[in-house]
């Protein structure tokens, strides 16, 4: 198993126990990150390591197994697994398993931002991006899992999920509940370990990381936005005296 061959979803087992997911492609930065299972959301970048996946200076990140969803498991349950390390080892297969060497300091690391409200596609999302819908209700992306459709990973107890073909554009193809609302992304020259926010929906969700905000007035699945209680009534009149004798 080499590092050019690693893919989002894929989970991985340091040396020292941690597990990280495996993130390809993240903010505007185009980076891949493994990001940690900690109560921290501590992440470090794939691309300090060697091809054959072993920390340049602590040998206690040296990547030990790689965890893949099989091409056979039912997808009703492989988004339950994504960015889910219990999970993982129950439904994933191991694909790469390191013969244990000697073992020895710690590292970490920590990277433009236009702001759109017009036409937005969820095509154009990236693994990582978090998805804020019109019922309040919060996901992150996964694209480009081997054998299986990108996703939007909810932040909910049950791990549900949504493949991206649900929508067309930012609107759901039938529950304008799950019509996009806004977007955030890790943004690229920034201070501290912008990563660390990389499926935390509550430190993603920064107005330095937004890079789209639909626009108040705008109508989702057909269905019209009543600016007032006023408005409302009078459709309500208008349909009731259509039903009256």
């Amino acid at each position: 198993m080499n590092k050019s061959n690693l893919r989002t979803g894929d989970m991985v087992v340091m040396r020292n126990g941690k597990k990280a997911t495996v993130m390809c492609g993240v903010g505007t930065g185009n980076s891949s990150i493994f990001r940690y299972h900690t109560d921290t959301n501590s992440f470090t970048y794939i691309n300090k390591y060697s091809e054959s996946l072993v920390h340049p200076t602590n040998n206690n990140y040296d990547v030990m197994s790689v965890y893949r969803l099989s091409d056979s498991i039912d997808r009703s349950v492989y988004g339950d697994a994504i960015f889910n390390p219990d999970k993982m080892l129950e439904y994933g297969t191991m694909i790469m398993s390191r013969v244990d060497e000697n073992p020895t300091v710690d590292n970490s690391d920590r990277n433009d931002n236009i702001i759109r409200s017009g036409d937005f596609d969820i095509n154009e999302l990236k693994t990582g991006d978090l998805i804020v819908f019109a019922n309040g209700k919060r996901g992150t992306i996964f694209k480009n899992i081997p054998n299986y459709p990108d996703i939007v990973r909810f932040h909910t107890t049950t791990n549900s999920f949504m493949p991206t073909t649900r929508w067309n554009g930012v609107n759901h193809e039938s529950n304008s509940g799950y019509n996009i609302e806004k977007v955030y992304r890790a943004i690229s020259g920034q201070e501290n370990k912008i990563y660390n926010a990389i499926a935390n929906p509550d430190l993603m969700e920064n107005d330095d990381n937004l890079i789209y905000a639909r626009l108040s007035n705008s109508t989702t699945n057909n269905v019209t936005n009543y600016e007032s209680n006023e408005d409302l009534l009078a459709f309500f009149r208008g349909l009731i005296s259509t039903m009256l004798p």
